[in-house]
């Protein structure tokens, strides 16, 4: 990222610190102790500061409060980047702002937004957006408190909220919005700006532990996702949209569950794959990666496509919960030679002639498994059937 003046800084912070204050207050130039609550640490201190000295009965004005998280911003700044050193002074380095951050965690995040801002996104989008959430804090498990000029949506299907809203935005709602029908789970839509654009934040969480966010830009273009256990995140997405696959959103269209046949005419009278069904890929090596108990992913081949990337890791969802979850010890990843080994291709079923995209687990114990995928009408990988071949 190019050098970033300090002055650039210093007027980004003093936006990001007004968008702030503004987004509590609503539509008023007066916070209330009520609105107030909303503030980030840092301009809540400000905002007590300010109530203290003047008493019982103090108003605090937008302006004001701003105008004091400023002074206050400007002591810690000050400490790490003090004025009167020349081209010292001139530019706010990388090292200053860990400073700030060290010195001040609240002030340090509101820093780092402003110095993004002030290099007017000399880093791409998505690196903006995954700076700013790797520190959010997601505790309270919803976004529109925390957000900057946060806007909630009601993205129900027939509801005003979703006019205007790219389709992608909405596949994305719409692929979480399943379980809340099912009541296990509870989807937001945000409209928000983050390092000085605007964007969609879909954001689910379940009667679990299983959450997951997916940001993209106001054009509906996927900027980043990740998946959560509750409110850490567990990492941000080798591919958009790999939290639609854990296991429980796996089985929302309650999936057929079927033993496996060992004979020839069995299987082909029930629809399932052959013996001999070799698939297009393989992965019999690599390791599988977890962590808090869950699967993260596994060490796919580069070669493999997002399609055959996404059949595969929806496979280890499911087997992760079926078998390998019990062979875990602490958080090493598992070597996947003394697994098994999954290949990943089509089939198409003699039966009905419905074709599938499969991923069939060879184990090394007694608990190999087919999985049969199609597709939702809108795309969304499906499980159709489970068979269990043990």
């Amino acid at each position: 990222m190019a050098s970033i003046k300090t002055v650039d800084a210093h007027s980004a912070l003093r936006t990001v610190l007004r968008e702030r204050t503004q987004a509590a207050a609503g539509n008023n130039t007066v916070l209330s102790k009520e609105e107030s609550a909303r503030l980030d640490p840092f301009l809540r201190k400000a905002e007590q500061e300010l109530r203290a000295e003047a008493g019982k009965g103090a108003r605090v004005s937008v302006d004001k409060l701003v105008d004091r998280a400023m002074l206050n911003a400007d002591k810690v700044w000050n400490q790490f980047n003090p004025p009167g050193k020349g081209a010292d002074s001139t530019f706010l380095s990388q090292d200053e702002l860990k400073q700030v951050e060290r010195a001040d965690p609240s002030l340090g995040e509101l820093s780092r937004l402003a110095y993004l801002r002030a290099g007017k996104s000399g880093q791409d989008a998505a690196t903006v957006v995954r700076g700013f959430f790797d520190r959010f804090d997601f505790t309270d498990r919803a976004l529109r408190t925390n957000l900057p000029g946060s806007v909630r949506l009601d993205a129900r299907p027939g509801m005003a909220g979703r006019q205007g809203v790219p389709t992608e935005v909405l596949k994305g709602f719409d692929a979480f919005y399943r379980a809340e029908e099912q009541d296990w789970a509870t989807v937001s839509l945000n409209k928000a700006k983050l390092g000085g654009q605007d964007i969609y934040a879909v954001y689910v969480t379940t009667d679990g532990d299983d959450s997951a966010l997916e940001v993209y830009t106001t054009a509906g273009k996927p900027l980043a996702s990740a998946r959560l256990n509750a409110d850490k995140i567990l990492e941000w997405d080798s591919f958009f949209g790999r939290g639609r696959l854990d296991a429980s959103f796996l089985q929302i269209d309650n999936p057929q569950i079927t033993e496996g046949y060992s004979e020839p005419a069995e299987r082909a009278a029930a629809g399932q794959i052959p013996a001999e069904w070799r698939g297009d890929v393989k992965v019999d090596s690599g390791r599988i990666h977890h962590a808090m108990g869950m699967f993260v992913n596994a060490d796919l081949p580069a070669a493999f496509t997002l399609e055959q990337r996404q059949v595969a890791t929806a496979a280890f969802e499911l087997i992760w919960d079926h078998v390998l979850t019990h062979r875990r010890e602490g958080d090493a990843p598992l070597d996947m030679a003394r697994q098994g080994s999954l290949q990943v291709g089509t089939f198409t079923r003699p039966t009905d002639g419905k074709s599938f995209l499969v991923a069939n687990w060879n184990d090394i114990d007694d608990a190999s498994h087919t999985f049969y995928f199609d597709r939702h009408p809108d795309g969304l990988l499906r499980l159709a059937v489970n068979q269990s071949n043990g």
